[in-house]
């Protein structure tokens, strides 16, 4: 299954229900692709510019939305570089949080390097931890080179930080 393939069944599977939060790049363009969107929906906040910081953003949403189910997409490399939030989250107990991992052992954003995640057993950490298939998700991936070359979606942190005012707005 590649990116794009499995970003369409999340899309199907979470529909319009909470914030997404997706990690930067690639992962973010693929699921607007996987939406037939150019820019992010009213409850998608795309994490621009700082990797290894969506699922810190997802714990702090779930934690001030109790009563809403906070969606966060990312992958491995995202995933590997902010695994103190996964720590975090796990200490916390935040029936309110869907993780979702798109495993392809790469670090796309940065050229396709490695990731070690192919020598951890990511899953059963997380059941450790007391994650379970609710709350924790891992999709393993191909990895298409060629997704690289998608076109750069034109957002601006601006955007992002209206969109995130607006929906808080709507919520109270």
């Amino acid at each position: 299954m590649t990116k794009l393939e499995a970003l369409k069944k999340i899309t199907e599977e979470i529909g319009n229900k909470g914030p997404v939060i997706t990690s930067l790049g690639i992962t973010t363009r693929l699921f607007l692709i996987a939406q037939n969107r150019d820019k992010p929906a009213s409850n998608h906040f795309p994490v621009l510019s700082s990797m290894g910081s969506c699922l810190a953003l997802a714990v702090g949403l779930a934690r001030g939305l109790v009563d809403k189910k906070v969606t966060v997409v990312m992958g491995d490399g995202e995933f590997l570089m902010g695994i103190n939030s996964f720590f975090t989250a796990a200490r916390l107990r935040l029936d309110n949080l869907k993780i979702i991992v798109l495993n392809d052992a790469r670090y796309a954003q940065s050229g396709g390097f490695s990731t070690a995640w192919k020598k951890i057993p990511m899953k059963n950490v997380a059941h450790a931890l007391g994650f379970s298939g609710d709350n924790f998700l891992e999709m393993e991936i191909s990895y298409d080179a060629k997704q690289e070359h998608i076109k750069r979606t034109m957002l601006m942190p601006k955007e992002v930080k209206q969109n995130f005012e607006n929906y808080f707005k709507t919520q109270h």
